[in-house]
């Protein structure tokens, strides 16, 4: 898979690396291996996803139901009762709007709740989202620069004293440049 985030040739410059046949294939390595770890440090993806319905189980009565990051608002909202239950659409719900613009969505509001009106304590209710995932456009300067920073750490991490101690995101100044990006997760 190529790099989502930056490119070899920016990381190549931005260190003064020459790139050859071995040294490009390790760069493009050492850039997916950042890559994933920024997601997994983020909980999101900062690439355009596809467009696909998911469902979630809706565990309690609430007006606001928080879903992974969407790249747009939803184009089909879908709820059933239970699971031998047919889909109906849902069309009394609007997208939250995201912090920022240029954001991604990340929760549907529904005055009445997210709770099907049988309101059955057996049954689990189940809302299916149509929408394109992850983030909505191009991967924030922010996170292409830590990118940048995390790949070329690895190119150096048995010369890197901050790879050797803390790991991948041992880096206090790649943490610092992802804090507004960390998406909290609440269980």
């Amino acid at each position: 898979m190529p790099p989502r985030y930056t490119t070899t040739q920016a990381v190549a410059d931005d260190r003064n690396i020459v790139l050859s046949g071995k040294n490009a294939q390790d760069l493009t390595q050492w850039i997916e291996a950042a890559e994933t770890e920024i997601d997994r440090h983020c909980h999101r993806r900062f690439s355009p996803g596809p467009t696909e319905a998911r469902a979630f189980p809706v565990r309690r009565a609430r007006d606001v139901l928080w879903l992974p990051d969407m790249g747009a608002v939803p184009t089909l909202v879908e709820m059933r009762d239970g699971l031998d239950c047919p889909w109906h659409t849902v069309t009394d719900w609007e997208a939250q709007e995201p912090q920022e613009e240029d954001w991604p969505y990340e929760a549907l509001v529904r005055p009445r709740g997210w709770q099907p009106p049988s309101r059955s304590q057996r049954r689990i209710a189940t809302v299916r989202v149509t929408v394109r995932w992850d983030w909505p456009g191009q991967c924030p300067e922010d996170v292409s620069g830590a990118s940048r920073i995390l790949s070329h750490r690895l190119s150096r991490r048995y010369a890197d004293p901050i790879m050797a101690a803390g790991g991948l995101l041992g880096d206090p100044d790649v943490k610092r440049i992802l804090i507004p990006y960390v998406k909290v997760r609440l269980r």
